[in-house]
């Protein structure tokens, strides 16, 4: 465990080779969507490489752009502002094997969310992901969560499910 200024990536280890049943498949994912729908998100986010990665070299870059855009959008102590103010994402991994992207919800209050939807976003991403692509707009509908989720119906890829998350631990891999 490495501590970081207060912030958490965490990856969801995969139970030892254990295999998902459909109907849980289904209970899964609607315990995720359930659990997303009171996180209040406010945006819908797409992190995507564009080539396969390795999931802890991803968390890697995801996690720095998050700290980018908190950094621009709330100044250099931008995580010693109240929680309240920061982000907050929940991301759930697609396509590793080919063209890795990660489609999640993000709670990313006022300034925090302006910088999500600018093109200095999109600069940030390519800097981390040249042949990738960075998307973000405001969560209008229950749409985002149901779309982010989407894969859970047939695989469930725990140990490559991202939260960066506004909390007191640390970076936890």
């Amino acid at each position: 465990m490495t501590m970081n200024k207060g912030w958490k990536t965490v990856r969801l280890q995969q139970y030892g080779g254990t295999r998902l049943s459909p109907a849980e498949l289904q209970r899964l994912r609607r315990a995720y969507r359930e659990f997303l729908k009171q996180l209040n998100p406010t945006h819908t986010v797409t992190f995507k490489f564009g080539y396969p990665i390795d999931v802890g070299v991803a968390f890697e870059k995801m996690t720095r752009f998050c700290h980018e855009i908190q950094r621009a959008a709330l100044g250099r102590n931008w995580h010693k502002k109240p929680a309240a103010q920061r982000l907050l994402v929940f991301a759930f991994a697609e396509d590793l094997e080919a063209s890795a992207h990660w489609h999640g919800i993000a709670e990313a209050p006022g300034p925090v969310g302006e910088k999500l939807e600018s093109e200095y976003a999109e600069a940030r991403w390519r800097h981390h992901a040249p042949r990738g692509h960075w998307w973000s707009a405001k969560k209008d509908s229950d749409a985002a969560t149901t779309y982010a989720t989407k894969k859970l119906k047939t695989e469930i890829k725990l140990d490559a499910v991202l939260i960066y998350a506004r909390g007191s631990g640390g970076v936890v891999k």
